[in-house]
């Protein structure tokens, strides 16, 4: 009898070890500053739950190895011991984080409404640095971005700023940023491509927005230097048209009839010619006389109609 009380007794002093035992708590993630041991082990009594030391960055983690944790349990006298080398806890510091595409939106308003009231124009964009990354905040703190001290320089189209966040009067972050800007030029482009012999209307362009450095020289940037005209060869929808793609259409052909016209103050001749070459308003062509087959220039003024300033 005494033998089986005693085994009894075993038991349960057995079970009330294994429900005091302690266990470790392989991931955790707390929002305090600092770790305690009740983050870390369970079974922990309130009375004697102590701050281990400092938690990570907010959004960091830190891992406790097994040697640190058999530490720990053994100083606090936690009824805990490492199963093998691998047992380990992470902690995670909760965080509050603002995203870059928040922070490019945020500095384009602010950056772009400052350069506008500088420069009277509306049309710029803003380069930011490749390495600006996202924000991270204390878990408490909101999700909010201000952009402060805001300088432009127009000779170098750079800007700097500072960022505050969540706020100016709570910068839990306080963040410089450098960038730059530049003008946005609209620029006719065909809607549809179009081949040589067509000639280009109102309605056959739409608006490309280039960077400034993008347009070059010989780009044709008013639409009304492209209406009426002809492509040299085809030229394609949704590109800049260059000046060297596009001509006058041709209203006189080689070959054909024209009439030639000779003016003088109120003095005015006409004859029969010949078309030697193919030209549009403007062109200076040769034509045939065809009574006299003498051979003069003249300027195409109208379609099958050349000038002459000498009869």
């Amino acid at each position: 009898t005494i033998l089986i009380a005693g085994w009894v007794m075993l038991a349960i002093l057995c079970s009330i070890q294994a429900v005091l035992a302690a266990e470790i708590k392989p991931h955790v993630k707390i929002d305090a500053g600092v770790i305690k041991l009740s983050d870390v082990f369970t079974g922990v009594d309130s009375a004697k739950d102590r701050t281990l030391g400092r938690a990570p960055e907010p959004g960091q983690d830190m891992v406790i190895n097994a040697s640190t944790l058999m530490r720990l349990a053994m100083a606090t006298g936690l009824n805990w011991r490492p199963q093998s080398n691998s047992d380990q806890v992470t902690v995670t510091r909760a965080a509050t984080v603002i995203e870059r595409s928040q922070i490019e939106s945020t500095l384009q308003d602010a950056v772009l409404a400052a350069v506008r009231e500088q420069s009277q124009q509306a049309d710029f964009v803003i380069d930011l640095p490749a390495d600006l990354g996202s924000i991270t905040l204390p878990a408490n703190q909101p999700p909010t971005l201000r952009i402060e001290d805001i300088k432009i320089d127009p000779r170098t189209k750079t800007f700097r700023a500072v960022m505050m966040a969540p706020d100016t009067d709570n910068p839990a972050q306080r963040i410089p940023v450098t960038g730059t800007y530049e003008r946005m030029i609209n620029v006719p482009v065909l809607r549809d491509t179009l081949n040589q012999g067509a000639t280009i209307g109102e309605r056959d362009l739409d608006q490309l927005a280039l960077r400034e450095r993008q347009v070059r020289p010989n780009m044709i940037l008013k639409v009304e230097n492209l209406i009426g005209k002809t492509p040299r060869r085809m030229v394609l929808a949704g590109q800049p048209v260059l000046e060297n793609e596009i001509e006058q259409p041709l209203i006189v052909s080689r070959g054909e009839n024209v009439m030639v016209i000779y003016r003088k103050g109120a003095l005015q001749l006409t004859a029969q010619g010949k078309a030697l070459e193919n030209g549009a308003i403007g062109d200076i062509i040769r034509i045939a006389n065809t009574n006299t087959n003498k051979t003069i220039e003249g300027e195409v003024t109208n379609a099958r109609e050349v000038t002459i300033k000498e009869f």
